[in-house]
């Protein structure tokens, strides 16, 4: 699944405000993210620029990466 950062952008975006996902698998290995997908991700789950966006910032998100080997996605996003 070849998502790429703008496809990772994307996704962040429109899953913004989301307050029930908790789980967003893929295979990062085969995703083509670099940093600045993985960033958009990281805002998803916690975006601190201003209190407005902490609000609604996805606080229940557990796991944004590979299901069975989560080494894979980056530190700050783990849970």
């Amino acid at each position: 699944f070849n998502l790429g950062d703008e496809g990772a952008v994307v996704l962040a975006g429109g899953l913004r405000g989301n307050k029930s996902l908790r789980h967003l698998y893929f295979d990062p290995n085969e995703s083509n993210i670099t940093d600045v997908g993985w960033a958009a991700f990281s805002k998803l789950s916690c975006d601190t620029s201003n209190v407005n966006n902490i609000y609604l910032s996805n606080h229940s998100i557990v796991n944004i990466g590979e299901y069975y080997q989560i080494v894979n996605t980056p530190l700050d996003i783990r849970e």
